[in-house]
């Protein structure tokens, strides 16, 4: 079943990845100027930085997320989830 957003002749796509920690409000200017029907985010937001995911999750448009290595270090680490990414 095709996604609503993606139904019609042509659609635009935007694929983000390795973000790594810059991300601002350029960026998300930058997006709202492309106007995308969809953002795909490809991991690595970096060292599970929940005010990034939090920009990223009040973007009005339709987006999906694919998590990194990156997005789950300091988890892996101390062998537990980090209670910054449990609640954001």
């Amino acid at each position: 079943v095709p996604a609503p957003c993606l139904t019609g002749s042509r659609r635009r796509v935007c694929v983000i990845g390795d973000i790594h920690g810059q991300w601002d409000d350029l960026d998300v200017q930058t997006l709202h100027a492309l106007k995308p029907n969809l953002v795909l985010f490809v991991g690595d937001f970096g060292n599970e930085n929940y005010k990034i995911v939090e920009s990223v999750a009040k973007l009005d448009f339709p987006k999906a997320l694919v998590l990194g290595n990156h997005d789950a270090w300091e988890s892996h680490r101390k062998g537990k989830a980090s209670p910054r990414v449990c609640d954001a």
